[in-house]
């Protein structure tokens, strides 16, 4: 619990001061990875903005998953999942192409 106040509190000063959406952990790769490129876009954040922002939420994950004992291989592919989903719902949501 400490881990993810922590990283809830990191996430709040990205954030400007508002807390990210609650059970952002529980919705897996994909949903977290939508959520956070959703919200970035929905506030007219910019890149670096967002990337600051994806950063964050996957330090916070990583460290969530530690705390509930996933293994490190596991933890890999559940941020790669995150990052891949993340980017590529930026990119769209930003007007980019997307290849792949």
């Amino acid at each position: 619990q400490a881990a993810m106040d922590a990283a809830t509190d990191k996430m709040a000063e990205l954030y400007r001061g508002e807390k990210p959406q609650p059970g952002l952990s529980e919705l897996g790769t994909h949903g977290a990875g939508v959520v956070i490129a959703d919200y970035c876009h929905d506030r007219n954040r910019t890149d670096d903005d967002y990337q600051r922002a994806l950063t964050a939420t996957l330090e916070a994950l990583g460290d969530l998953w530690t705390e509930r004992g996933i293994g490190e291989v596991e933890r890999n592919r559940m941020t790669d999942e995150v990052m891949d989903t993340s980017l590529r719902r930026w990119f769209a949501l930003t007007g980019r192409v997307v290849a792949g």
